[in-house]
C-alpha cells in the first residue's frame, strides 16, 4: 500500500489521535527534517549516497545528498544545506517513487497505517456506494439490515426517537 493509501484508507476521528500523539511524541517535522529523514531511509535502501548518485545518474562522489542529509554549513550562506521541491520531485521522478514521497512523515504514515479503518467491507467501493442516488442507499441499507437480522447481528443504529431515557 503506498502512503497516500495509508492515509486515505483510515478512520479520520482515530487517524487525528494518532497523528496528534505522533507529533505529540516527535515534535512537528518541517518539510526540510521529513526530507533528510527520507535520504535516511534512502542510504540504508541503497547502501550509500554514492550508490543513490548511481540511481539518479550523477557523479557516485557528488557530496550534495551527504550534505544535506549532515546539515553541511553552505559556503557562501554559512547556513545548512537543504533540499528543495524541485530536488524532491526529481528524486521521486528518478527513483520512481510517489509524487510527494520525500515530503512525507513516515513516522505520520506508519500512524495512518495502524489506524482502524472507517470502512468495513473491503469488497465493497465505498465511492460507488455514495454516488447511488438515496433511494438506491435507502434498499442497500434495508438489505444489510435484513441480511444482518438473518445472522442474529444487530447493526442498527438506535434512533433518537427509540433511546429509552437514562
Amino acid at each position: 500500500m503506498n502512503d497516500s493509501a495509508a492515509l486515505s484508507n483510515c478512520n479520520s476521528a482515530a487517524l487525528r489521535h494518532m497523528i496528534s500523539g505522533a507529533l505529540f511524541n516527535a515534535g512537528m517535522k518541517t518539510v526540510e527534517e521529513v526530507r533528510r529523514v527520507r535520504l535516511q531511509e534512502l542510504k540504508a535502501t541503497f547502501g550509500s549516497f554514492a550508490a543513490i548518485n548511481k540511481a539518479l545518474n550523477r557523479t557516485p562522489t557528488d557530496s550534495t545528498l551527504s550534505q544535506i542529509a549532515n546539515q553541511a554549513s553552505g559556503s557562501k550562506t554559512d547556513k545548512p544545506k537543504t533540499m528543495g521541491s524541485p530536488q524532491a520531485r526529481a528524486i521521486e521522478a528518478a527513483l520512481k517513487l510517489e509524487a510527494g514521497w520525500m515530503d512525507t512523515d513516515p513516522q505520520l504514515v506508519a500512524a495512518a497505517a495502524n489506524a482502524p479503518r472507517s470502512w468495513p467491507f473491503p469488497g465493497i467501493d465505498m465511492a460507488k456506494v455514495a454516488a447511488l442516488d438515496a433511494d438506491s442507499i435507502n434498499r442497500l441499507e434495508g438489505a444489510l439490515l435484513l441480511t444482518a437480522a438473518q445472522l442474529g447481528k444487530d447493526v442498527a443504529a438506535q434512533r433518537p426517537e427509540n433511546r429509552k431515557a437514562a
